[in-house]
């Protein structure tokens, strides 16, 4: 795999892993993500086109090489037939001409028979190098797109069990002061004790109102 794909690759990897140390995913995330994806596509596309514009003009030297080479071929036979003393053509000749020509058409189409094989197996490493990254891009989407989902139904649950608890139980409210807790877990000088008072502080005065 060439240079650029690597590097859009480990790009998006990056997005991954910065997106899954946040505490949620923002929506603009997968939006993101998906205009990565049509970049890649983009420049999918024009890889092909420049590739297949670049073996197009192959073949059209190739046309040109032949032309050139049929001239040469019957400016040669006509020479040879002004000449004064110069023998009428037979089947013989005509069948020899004829075989001249064969011979130079055959040796065109067997190189642009090659040229043409030479495009395919480049085009088929570049879609190989395209289908990983489209592939990386698509299950990355994919995740931001889930985790976007899980918040969003985490979020509707809490507004829920809020409007269920009369205001009491709220937490999106209640839960920075947990994760506070948790973080100092090492902290031995820390108990359960004052984590409690400060939850039935959060909780009490927001009863009943709105």
């Amino acid at each position: 795999m060439n240079r650029i794909p690597f590097i859009k690759i480990s790009a998006l990897t990056t997005l991954v892993l910065t997106m899954y140390g946040c505490a949620s995913i923002p929506p603009e995330a997968v939006a993101l993500s998906q205009s990565v994806g049509e970049s890649i596509n983009s420049l999918h596309q024009s890889n092909l086109r420049l590739i297949n514009q670049y073996f197009d003009q192959k073949i059209t030297k190739l046309d040109s090489l032949e032309k050139e080479a049929l001239d040469h071929f019957f400016n040669k036979v006509i020479t040879g037939t002004q000449s004064p003393d110069a023998p009428l053509l037979g089947e013989k000749e005509l069948n020899s001409i004829k075989g001249a020509v064969q011979r130079i058409h055959k040796r065109s189409e067997q190189f642009k028979s090659s040229i043409n094989e030479i495009r395919i197996l480049i085009i088929k490493h570049s879609q190989k190098d395209y289908d990983t990254l489209a592939k990386a891009n698509t299950a990355i989407t994919d995740l931001l797109q889930s985790s976007i989902s899980v918040d969003q139904a985490r979020a509707d649950g809490f507004s829920q069990l809020k409007a269920i608890s009369d205001n009491t139980i709220d937490l999106a409210r209640l839960e920075p002061v947990i994760e506070n807790y948790l973080q100092k877990f090492n902290d031995t000088s820390r108990s359960s004790a004052g984590l409690i008072k400060t939850i039935n502080g959060l909780m009490s005065p927001h009863k009943g109102t709105k």
